[in-house]
């Protein structure tokens, strides 16, 4: 299915950030055949979650107040969150990836870091999940993460570090780099500890506010690493965050360490840099907000997507925008927006609400009477 979006028309924003308004119109061709006109729109491309744990997405938020370090919140949930963990983990995994592969495309992340052990599943799902990198979890964690560290000189290193608020994370940092003998090239998650003079060794920094806030009660500053790595945005799964990346962007933007334009990078521009190999053709038109575009881009909530496009295929459409395929494709609710949603992935809603899963986002299969 060919799709071409003329922008002609459109104001530009912000490099590829683009605003549809008054009597300005968003002309959509489909197999070369004008079929859709769109005003007070917004069109940017899809973002990408630089951090998400794909299998994680069917928790609960799991805390039981601020911790130290994530060695703190691990030990305490296992002993007192027993009960919602082991439910979860009795939902199959496959069911759990394909979920959490549900959840950022409602959200317009159209590629995903995934950061985990690699599982066959998720290919299956044919959705653009980076996997290309050398994963370790963190140092407290992996017992032979010195072997991985200098191994595997082909990729980038991502790990969990400096994610605590006391100095044993901070120095967690600096024995990550002291052992990378080789010159690694490191993806620092969190970075909660990390100091503008480490964050220099590290090839990018991936930014998980929400994730650092509800845990720890402080999270990187990123208003100085910025000016001495690339940063990037990551939503974390929802056992640690909410499962809205757009509630979590205006956490972001409130906090005010990034200007609009570099927190719109973060999800954009910076991702194209450091997984340029990873990050697809991708195409959002969305709901204008009020206010102005940046407010508007920064405003959105899942139900505001009205089409998102991955090679130029449909993965989701606004059914107020487009009748699609019933044999492609199966209509899900988020909020009061019935969607269009690409079979494979939108079964995820089916399966889960048949063992009785309550799910996020206002998702469901049928709309709410």
């Amino acid at each position: 299915m060919k799709l071409d979006c003329d922008f002609a028309d459109g104001n530009q924003v912000y490099d590829s950030l683009y605003e549809f308004t008054g009597n300005k119109e968003l002309a959509i061709q489909i197999n070369g055949s004008q079929v859709l006109k769109l005003k007070n729109v917004i069109a940017f491309p899809g973002v990408t979650n630089s951090h998400d744990h794909l299998e994680f997405n069917s928790f609960p938020f799991l805390g039981n107040g601020i911790y130290k370090d994530s060695g703190h919140w691990g030990e305490d949930i296992h002993k007192k969150n027993t009960t919602e963990i082991n439910a979860v983990l009795s939902i199959p995994v496959s069911l759990r990836i394909k979920w959490g592969i549900f959840k950022n495309l409602i959200n317009g992340a159209t590629c995903i870091a995934h950061h985990g052990r690699y599982q066959d599943v998720i290919n299956t799902f044919r959705y653009p999940v980076y996997l290309n990198y050398q994963y370790i979890d963190a140092l407290n964690t992996e017992l032979y993460w010195k072997i991985k560290l200098n191994s595997s000189f082909n990729k980038d290193v991502m790990i969990h570090v400096g994610e605590g608020v006391e100095t044993q994370s901070h120095a967690e940092v600096s024995k990550l780099i002291r052992w990378n003998f080789f010159n690694r090239k490191l993806i620092g998650i969190h970075a909660i500890a990390m100091d503008i003079d480490q964050s220099k060794e590290f090839k990018a920094i991936v930014w998980c506010p929400d994730s650092n806030l509800k845990l720890y009660g402080k999270t990187a500053c990123v208003d100085q690493l910025k000016n001495q790595t690339s940063i990037l945005f990551g939503t974390d799964s929802t056992a640690s965050a909410s499962a809205n990346m757009w509630e979590q962007l205006r956490v972001a933007r409130k906090l005010a360490l990034l200007s609009d334009e570099e927190l719109y990078n973060t999800l954009i521009i910076n991702p194209s840099i450091i997984f340029p190999s990873a990050i697809p053709h991708s195409q959002i038109i969305a709901k204008r907000k009020s206010g102005g575009a940046w407010d508007s881009f920064f405003e959105l909530e899942p139900e505001d997507l009205l089409l998102v496009t991955i090679e130029n295929k449909i993965m989701l459409a606004d059914r107020s925008c487009l009748d699609l395929d019933s044999n492609q494709y199966t209509t899900v609710w988020i909020g009061d927006s019935e969607k269009w949603v690409v079979k494979e992935l939108a079964s995820a809603v089916y399966e889960l609400e048949g063992l009785g899963i309550s799910l996020p986002l206002k998702v469901r299969s049928k709309q709410q009477v």
